[in-house]
């Protein structure tokens, strides 16, 4: 070990290191070997020679799950990445996390590795063992450029974990602007409509964030928020008025929504406001008079005060 530590050529082929001296040993506390070593410093020579030695494990990992293949892209080096594909390494592997090298590319921004991945057409829809791909991880990071690349080269952006958490999910949740924009540009699902991903749809995210700007790109883009049910039969816009997310009801109510629609329990959205402003304030602090104030807004707009529900107590 301490000809590859000195990086000495000499004494390593002297030692029999790239005939049949065994290199299968560990030597660092995570339990990577000298290939792991030599790949980390991107050291072609010293890994040309390692190769030769019929008796060297190339796919030996360390304690984190971590391969030659996946050390020499974690550290950019692609000449040695290439010289690993040649002896059939396996580049498929995960570490410990459940991260492939595309998805630590991603991570850590390396372009230049990404880039190389593609060209060899790596699996670029692969998810972590949580379900993210890494589409995923470039939108929630905020990395345009790469979304746009893995996009680009066929990358699935509707593509989620069981449970529905998806790019446009993680762009909304890191308030990646860009990112969301992109993907609602580029026809990213606003709304699940399976009972399984359906609250964790795209749409009710940003609503219950009341976050405004995702809001604004998704109704721009023409998204007809009254069809979208959450798993209680609630929409978006219904959900905003139940828990007193004033902003969004103030900037729905000027998008187009129906400002007579009920809840699941017929409430409708003038009921909410001046007969159980409890439940609104229960869920959000807030004054009577802005409550009031919000009912004025949207009378004037074309709520009708005296709007029922066919099946509602108060008809």
């Amino acid at each position: 070990m301490l000809a590859v530590e000195n990086v000495d050529r000499d004494a390593f082929v002297r030692l029999g290191g790239a005939t049949g001296a065994d290199l299968n040993f560990e030597v660092t506390r995570d339990g990577a070997g000298p290939l792991l070593v030599a790949c980390a410093r991107g050291d072609l020579e010293f890994v040309n020679l390692m190769l030769s030695n019929m008796t060297l494990d190339i796919d030996k990992t360390d304690r984190n799950g971590v391969n030659s293949f996946f050390m020499a892209a974690y550290h950019g080096h692609i000449k040695v990445m290439r010289r690993l594909m040649e002896k059939g390494v396996a580049m498929f592997e995960k570490n410990a996390n459940g991260s492939n090298v595309l998805h630590i590319a991603v991570k850590r921004g390396n372009m230049e590795v990404l880039k190389e991945l593609i060209r060899i057409q790596y699996p670029l829809n692969e998810p972590k063992v949580n379900g993210i791909t890494a589409v995923g991880i470039a939108a929630m990071k905020g990395s345009l450029e790469i979304l746009q690349m893995l996009h680009e080269n066929g990358a699935d952006i509707n593509q989620t974990s069981p449970a529905g958490i998806g790019p446009l999910y993680l762009a909304i949740k890191a308030q990646q602007r860009e990112c969301v924009r992109y993907l609602v540009d580029e026809g990213a699902d606003l709304y699940y409509s399976d009972p399984i991903r359906v609250d964790y749809s795209p749409v009710f995210v940003a609503v219950k964030m009341a976050q405004m700007s995702s809001i604004e790109l998704m109704c721009d883009a023409g998204a007809k928020l009254d069809g979208f049910l959450d798993s209680q039969g609630y929409s978006p816009f219904m959900f905003a008025v139940k828990f007193g997310l004033h902003e969004v009801v103030n900037y729905l109510s000027l998008r187009g929504c129906d400002l007579n629609q009920a809840d699941p329990a017929n409430k409708t959205v003038m009921m909410y406001y001046l007969l159980h402003t409890d439940e609104i304030l229960a869920s959000k602090p807030t004054s009577v008079l802005r409550l009031l104030d919000m009912a004025r807004k949207l009378v004037s707009r074309g709520a009708d005060i005296n709007h029922t529900s066919t099946t509602s107590q108060f008809g």
